[in-house]
This record gives structure tokens, sequence and C-alpha cells, in this order.
């Protein structure tokens, strides 16, 4: 299946999706802006004040080396529900950072295609992003014995709208209580919401061919509900 079909879905899915996210948002103030996040759907927010919750944000806070600040992370609820129960197993989840000079700084409107059109130059990985859309390859194939233990590869942009630039990566992770080491998809939406630009995260397990543009087409519908609420 082409990834334009995967991503043909009407107007109507992506409204139901934002009036399904409007539950669990949280207004969030971006130096003197004040934005609206939205869960993504079936995930949970975790609690920064509260055990385990507070270790698994302080880790990614951590993972982000003062680069960028930690502004929400989700995990899908059913694995949130474990993981209080003691399973510390989990691989559907999902972040919004914002790098640390943008948290004060004003963006221009229309700056996401332009960082989009860079960011296509400049990632060297590029084309399979296209081996992708065309559905000649396995992402695992073609990365078997090219990837290391928790090495991040990109997948190039895969999507742009006008308030938004999908990119993608692939890791290498092993979980702390299993020895199978497994590839986990990561797809990060560039989003410029009123005058502050920042990263929503969303990762997944890799399953087969289609787990990048089934995990493109939830995001795009996760980024849909976000402006959706903030366009009030």
């Amino acid at each position: 299946m082409r990834l334009n079909k995967v991503l043909g879905f009407g107007l109507a899915a992506l409204l139901l999706a934002s009036m399904a996210n409007f539950a669990g948002a949280m207004e969030m103030k971006l130096g003197s802006t004040v934005v609206t996040l939205t869960p993504p759907n079936g995930q949970c927010p975790l609690s920064a004040e509260t055990e385990p919750d507070a270790a698994i944000f302080e880790k990614q806070r951590q993972l982000m080396s003062g680069s960028a600040k930690l502004l929400a992370e989700y995990l899908d609820c059913d694995q949130l529900a474990k993981l209080r129960s003691g399973n510390w197993i989990f691989s559907d989840y999902a972040t919004y950072t914002i790098p640390w000079e943008a948290f004060y700084k004003t963006a221009p409107t229309g700056i996401v295609p332009k960082a989009c059109a860079v960011a296509r130059t400049r990632i060297t990985d590029q084309g399979l992003a296209e081996i992708i859309k065309k559905n000649e390859a396995n992402v695992e194939r073609a990365y078997e014995g090219k990837i290391e233990l928790n090495e991040a590869k990109s997948l190039g942009v895969l999507a742009e709208e006008p308030t938004a630039c999908y990119m993608g990566q692939v890791v290498k992770t092993k979980a702390r209580s299993a020895d199978k080491e497994t590839l986990q998809v990561i797809v990060i939406a560039m989003v410029q919401i009123k005058d502050k630009v920042f990263h929503y995260q969303i990762y997944a397990p890799y399953v087969n061919s289609e787990s990048v543009s089934k995990l493109l087409t939830k995001h795009r519908a996760n980024v849909a509900a976000l402006v959706s609420a903030n366009s009030k």
C-alpha cells in the first residue's frame, strides 16, 4: 500500500480525533504565549510529581541533556496502568519538547515550511523516506547489521503541512527485562502554534514495513487535534 493512500483519510476522521483529544488538554505558558497541549489519541499523561511516572519523566528529561525543555509526556493508557502496577515494559508513548532557545523566542508566521525545506537538504538519509513511500524495502532489512544499540537513524522528512513538518527516525532498543533487541519508530512533528515552534514526538514499536506510515497517519491526526485546540 502506498503511503499517500494510507494518508488519504477524510476531514471527518481528523475532526473526530480532534474532539476526542480535547478531553485531556492542558494549558501551558511558553514564555509569554499560552498554548493548549492535547494528548495523543489513546494515551494518558504522566505525572511529573508522583511515582512511578516521575522516574520516567525525569529519565526523558535527562536524555535531552539540557538542550530542550520537556513540556509533557504521555504513555499508552493500558501500558501506563501496568507501569503503575509494577510492569516497567512500555513502548508506545509521546512527548512535547521545546528547544531552550525557542522557549522565549517569537517565531514568525510561516517558519515551519522554511525549516522543513532546510531539513530536506540536510538530512543525509532523506532517500529512505522515498523508499518507504514506495514500500520497496523493509526498514528492518535496510538497517540489518547497520544500526547499533540505542543508535538512531533518520528516515528523513515524511510529510509536510502549513503548520507542521514530519520527520522520522528508527532506533534500536532493548527492554531492561528482555534480551531481544527491537526497533522503535519515532515520528517527530515540528509544529508552529501561535508564535511558538516546538516538537511533538510519538514513539511505537517497528512491526512491519507499514509501521512508519501507520504511525505517521496517527500522528497527523494528533497534530490536527493540537492545531484545532489552539485555533479558538
